[in-house]
């Protein structure tokens, strides 16, 4: 397990195998500073009703989950390999790229926050309950399997949501 104040873990972090929990011990957010990865075959598991806030790059080779959890994500780019499977119930990316190439199912919202040009790249399976896009972000969706979310897709004021061509501003 990694539990840890908010600040604590602002070094590069590599969960190589096995089975691994983070959590803040006191109930907060954990911010982490340091590139992170998760190995093929490893598990990092945000536990649930605990919120991650990771402000560098982050790669998942194996599977990042957390039911009932919150991914905060503000690292130039968000990576999920071919062998990548990202399970968290909430993500609130803010980062430039977010490279799918695995799978990611999102059961609560992925939320794309950036301040200006995101992109989702990549041809893994990208889906889940609900998709928001904030007031400041501009995102364009080239990735190849398409968009499977089944619930509500939200566009802010302002924004634009470009799917393969195809604009959608508010």
């Amino acid at each position: 397990d990694i539990q840890g104040i908010a600040g604590e873990f602002d070094m590069v972090v590599n969960v190589s195998g096995g089975y691994t929990r983070i959590q803040a011990g006191d109930g907060g957010p954990i911010n982490t500073a340091g590139v992170w990865t998760v190995a093929a075959g490893a598990t990092l598991n945000v536990l649930d009703t605990h919120t991650w806030v990771q402000t560098a790059d982050l790669t998942v080779n194996g599977t990042l989950s957390g039911a009932g959890s919150t991914l905060t994500m503000s690292g130039a780019t968000l990576t999920n390999s071919a062998t990548g499977n990202i399970t968290i119930s909430n993500v609130n990316f803010s980062g430039a790229t977010y490279d799918n190439v695995g799978t990611t199912n999102s059961n609560g919202v992925f939320t794309m926050n950036g301040a200006g040009a995101q992109a989702i790249t990549g041809a893994g399976a990208f889906g889940g309950a609900n998709f928001a896009l904030a007031a400041t972000s501009s995102t364009q969706y080239d990735a190849d399997p398409g968009f499977g979310f089944t619930g509500v897709i939200t566009v802010g004021a302002g924004t634009t949501l470009r799917m393969r061509g195809i604009n959608f501003t508010v």
